[in-house]
């Protein structure tokens, strides 16, 4: 008689199974208790601090005579920057203000506007 595969039965290796051992009963099922987290300690910053807002170049302002600054380089504003002050290499400003944040006010070709401090160099009075 043929079996599986086309081989005779009497010629095919018999494979015995055998059952798994058995387990043991698992014992009372532990609820699960939440275990609290460790601490995680700060991170520790080790960039350089940023330097003082007085390395910004503050020229004095005697008796209120208006701070007068020459651009160093072309300023052209987004086109949506409306607050923004355009002026190209070599045109003077009158700063009328200095915020701290680096960005100023001056007028400049009777236009009045923002401006950020690096872009000129305060003339000499």
């Amino acid at each position: 008689m043929w079996g599986c595969f086309g081989y005779p039965k009497d010629k095919q290796k018999k494979v015995e199974t055998t059952a798994p051992p058995p387990v043991a009963a698992d014992p009372a099922p532990v609820p699960a208790v939440p275990v609290p987290a460790a601490p995680v300690p700060p991170a520790i910053d080790t960039r350089p601090p940023p330097p003082p807002l007085a390395s910004m170049p503050r020229p004095s302002n005697p008796g209120g005579a208006p701070v007068i600054a020459v651009a160093i380089m072309d300023r052209k504003p987004n086109a949506y920057d409306q607050k923004f002050l355009a002026f190209k290499a070599g045109d003077v400003i009158k700063v009328t203000k200095q915020n701290e944040d680096g960005l100023w006010e001056g007028e400049c070709n009777g236009r009045t506007g923002l401006f950020p401090f690096n872009h000129v160099k305060i003339q000499a009075s």
